[in-house]
């Protein structure tokens, strides 16, 4: 007789379910196989052996077809492949986010192979009535019990007995009883634990297997962190890669509601709280991502401080009230390490606060304080860089209000910036401006990123598609950049060595935000026609940067503005010739600069993105891939927009146009004449 099959149980066709089966296919002497959920449609597992679980198989093995047995009724899949691959004596399930960190597989296996037990299973004990699915067993059995099903191993015979007892209870279960029938891990433990079978827990051999830090539910180990951690021969689940784990969290955060009051309050459940405290934990053990941290841990605290789901339960308060107060601390505590106060005067230190933006505010309102309304935070010293975006300068505090974020490149990627901010952000720090420097890193001249200019409307679908394509840091419409050109008469009265710090704040951190890397790493700013003051500011705290000025014919510019906004005239006029003035001032400066034709945007999309990034400064062989996708994204975005404003008519344009021409007038001359004076 065979002795030992592996079975890797997944739904799709992908990088680790692949890394998985291959992982335990290089192990001599162990047959693999996948099992697939194909209830959905067929996974192509790319010539690797595989078992189908879907409604026929489930029909042919006479058990109730649930329509979530993929996910709910893991037994399933051994009685699918006990059917197809009999004669094993045992048969071990794993899933794809499951490692065994062992530099030696085949000797884990290999210490089970005399062990005469029909289950090994991790957290294989009795359960009490709180457990979810204890009433889905309790009228049957005299105990239950349960389990986890990431890695299991079934004796051939369990398997057997198991199948015959799904099939007994089958009959008569239709769609309305969905939900009383129980799960694997209620399942499969009790009904081998009150029949007589052998069933033990994996750390019940002498050695520990898995602890509560290594086998975690409501989070993740990072796959890049675990070439950090030294073989041990312990499970570890589940191993992910951050990204798109961080992606879900990051959204998944920005869905929490608030709930009514004058006092931003988030609306968290307690599983919820507990699930982002266990993500600070383990962002927290991540190197790169450490500080990423301050976002759920951040959440967590205030969760565990208001406790909002004891006024949904108040029959529960005192039960709750230890382990919240106990949870609370470890959150605290997690915070103190992470961002220790150090000796940072007070005047110097930074806070964390949860944020309710406000919902009146248009999306192309430039960012102002009021945007947001805060809770009471909690100080840090430490500042969690590469983790937050500047919103706006609070002129009146002498602070900067940055967002924080897990996954900043989340809001890169739709503008403008201070609309993504509002939607994505629920925590916000204050950096006061005499610690800036110490939370931001002082001014680097040898910084270079490319700011876009203009004077206004451009054919922003396809710029921005393009710059999207080419770079993760695509940086649309800054806005406390956009404050310090607006409002440039009020911060003029601040000393400039002040001002030029906050010029290169409303930048720097873009430069060293944390994103996924891309064809193209330079960092790409566009800045809004209300910035166009500020850059003497930007040519004196960039000397090494890029400037691209995207030209437009007045009249075509001021057409194209009076269509898209209404905007006045004089407002138009004045926008276009500070447009020209900042040209001017970067072509006499002697930087790295390009003007780009408007109209070349579309008519040759490669040669404006090269204009962008210079000629040989796109990947080599990439920038024709990088078009094609930005050309099809520019598409599907603007048809997704629909028609913009109903056109005015033919002799509303005219009269405007001839205001225009009177302001533009009066704007050009106005520097010749101060000049000549």
């Amino acid at each position: 007789m065979k002795t030992t099959l592996v079975i890797v149980r997944t739904h799709l066709a992908d990088a680790p379910s692949f890394d998985a089966y291959d992982r335990y296919a290089a192990v001599p002497g162990l047959d693999v196989v996948f099992c697939c959920d194909e209830i959905a449609g067929p996974v192509e597992t790319g010539g690797r052996a595989k078992v189908a679980l879907d409604a026929a198989t489930m029909a042919e093995l006479g058990v109730f077809a649930h329509p979530r047995a993929g996910w709910l009724c893991g037994d399933y899949f051994y009685y699918a492949v006990r059917r197809a691959r009999p004669g094993y004596r045992h048969y071990w399930m794993v899933e794809p986010d499951l490692r065994i960190h062992a530099e030696d597989l085949a000797a884990f296996f290999r210490s089970f192979e005399k062990e005469k037990v029909d289950l090994l299973a991790v957290k294989l004990s009795p359960r009490e009535p709180d457990w979810n699915w204890h009433a889905t067993m309790a009228d049957r059995y005299a105990a239950v019990h349960g389990c986890v099903f990431p890695i299991t191993r079934l004796s051939g015979r369990a398997i057997d007995h198991l199948l015959k007892a799904r099939r007994a209870a089958s009959p008569g279960m239709d769609l309305s009883l969905r939900f009383a029938w129980p799960n694997d891990e209620a399942f499969v433990a009790t009904e081998l634990a009150n029949n007589g079978f052998v069933c033990r827990d994996l750390n019940d051999f002498g050695r520990t297997l898995y602890t509560n830090r290594s086998f975690r539910n409501g989070s993740i180990h990072p796959l890049e962190a675990m070439a950090e951690i030294p073989f041990d021969g312990m499970i570890w689940h589940p191993v992910k890669t951050a990204e798109p784990w961080l992606d879900s969290l990051e959204q998944s955060v920005a869905q929490l509601p608030f709930a009514e009051g004058e006092v931003p309050e988030l609306v968290v459940d307690r599983p919820e709280a507990w699930r982002l405290a266990t993500a600070g934990r383990t962002l927290g053990e991540h190197r790169a991502l450490r500080q990423a941290c301050i976002v759920p841990l951040t959440i967590a605290r205030h969760a565990y401080t208001v406790r909002p789901w004891n006024r949904r339960r108040p029959e529960l308060v005192a039960q709750n009230a230890p382990m919240d107060q106990r949870r609370l601390m470890e959150v605290g505590d997690l915070l103190a390490k992470r961002f220790p106060l150090k000796d940072l005067p007070e005047e110097q230190r930074m806070s964390a606060h949860i944020a309710r933006p406000d919902p009146a505010v248009k999306r192309t309102n430039v960012a102002k304080p009021s945007d947001f309304t805060l809770a009471e935070g909690f100080q840090i010293g430490l500042f969690p860089r590469g983790f937050a975006l500047p919103y706006v300068f609070d002129t009146a505090r002498r602070e900067l209000l940055m967002t924080l974020h897990m996954q900043p490149h989340l809001v890169f990627e739709r503008g403008p910036l201070a609309f993504m901010q509002r939607n994505l952000a629920r925590v916000v720090a204050r950096v006061p401006w005499a610690g800036i420097n110490i939370a931001l890193g002082r001014p680097d001249p040898e910084a270079s990123p490319i700011f876009v200019l203009s004077a206004g409307s451009l054919d922003s679908w396809l710029l921005d598609a393009l710059l999207r394509a080419a770079t993760p840091r695509r940086v649309l419409e800054p806005d406390a950049l956009t404050q310090l050109g607006l409002h440039r008469a009020r911060f003029q009265q601040i000393p400039g060595q002040i001002v030029d710090r906050l010029v290169w704040h409303a930048v720097s951190p873009f430069l060293t935000a944390h994103v996924p890397a891309a064809p193209h790493d330079r960092c790409v700013v566009r800045v809004r026609p209300d910035g166009n003051p500020v850059v003497p500011g930007l040519l004196r705290i960039f000397p090494k940067a890029r400037y691209v000025y995207v030209e437009r014919e007045p009249r075509q510019l001021a057409v194209a503005m009076f269509r898209a906004y209404r905007m006045a005239p004089e407002l138009v006029a004045a926008r276009v010739a500070a447009g020209s003035r900042a040209r001017d001032l970067v072509a006499a400066a002697g930087v790295e600069s390009a003007v780009l034709a408007h109209e070349q945007i579309a008519r040759a999309p490669r040669a404006a993105l090269e204009a962008i990034f210079g000629p040989a400064a796109l990947p080599a062989g990439q920038a024709d891939a990088l078009v094609a996708e930005a050309v099809a994204a520019a598409t599907r975005e603007a048809a997704a927009a629909g028609p913009g404003r109903v056109a005015p008519t033919r002799s509303e344009e005219q009269a405007w146009l001839r205001s225009f021409d009177a302001a533009w007038k009066a704007a050009i001359e106005a520097p010749a004449a101060a000049a000549a004076d």
